[in-house]
């Protein structure tokens, strides 16, 4: 079960990854104008000091999930420090019709913000706080890790974690906006976001393997 959450998770990304360089191909081969240049890789590079800000905070990461173990104990810290976590047995359904996944969303604005508002917090407002949304207490591990990485890596300011380029992705997804209506920076950040997701998913499965593997050994003692 753990490989194949892995596989399909790492698959998701792949796809959105691939999508995303399409778009970025299409939109720099559509603008005749510009004399900006890329490199073949469109990599996504991280200094020697933003990947020494990572480790720290994953590190502070890993300290909480083990002393915040399964997801009733993660909600309540995350309510603790200021952000809702709500459990909604209609949450799928709902989601589903704007096409998002359950988990953890940042600050939106405008129609999307209303929609949350209006069937989540039964609240009129063009404006919501950052929110963590599930149909129940039964959430996946991986799933709930990767997404508290997200929300604890904003929350620290991290500087790969883009919370613009996040509602750019999503207004794109749902056709809200047109790719030739942006800029070359602010596809550069959608493709850094779907960057910072992997890290996301490569810290939850790392952190389950080496969970895993310790109660493993207190087993055999």
């Amino acid at each position: 079960m753990f490989n194949l959450t892995r596989d399909l998770t790492y698959l998701m990304l792949s796809v959105q990854e691939k999508f995303l360089k399409k778009l970025l191909l299409r939109r720099l081969r559509s603008d005749k104008k510009s004399n900006t240049h890329f490199g073949d890789g469109y990599s996504v590079t991280i200094d020697a000091s933003e990947k020494e800000q990572i480790e720290k905070t994953e590190f502070e990461i890993k300290n909480i999930l083990l002393q915040n173990e399964g997801f009733e104990a993660l909600a309540n810290f995350i309510r603790k420090n200021g952000t809702a976590v709500i459990t909604d047995n209609n949450a799928r359904y709902v989601l589903n019709l704007i096409k998002a996944e359950e988990g953890y969303f940042v600050p939106q604005t405008g129609l999307l913000a209303l929609y949350l508002n209006l069937n989540f917090l039964n609240k009129f407002s063009f404006n919501s706080e950052q929110m963590f949304i599930y149909s129940g207490n039964d959430v996946e591990r991986s799933d709930y890790i990767r997404h508290f990485y997200r929300w604890y890596m904003i929350k620290k300011g991290i500087q790969t974690f883009n919370i613009r380029a996040d509602k750019l992705k999503r207004d794109l997804m749902l056709n809200n906006i047109s790719i030739t209506n942006l800029s070359y920076e602010e596809m550069l950040d959608i493709k850094q976001s779907a960057h910072d997701e992997k890290l996301g998913v490569d810290f939850a499965m790392r952190f389950i393997k080496e969970d895993i593997i310790k109660h493993q050994n207190i087993e055999q003692g």
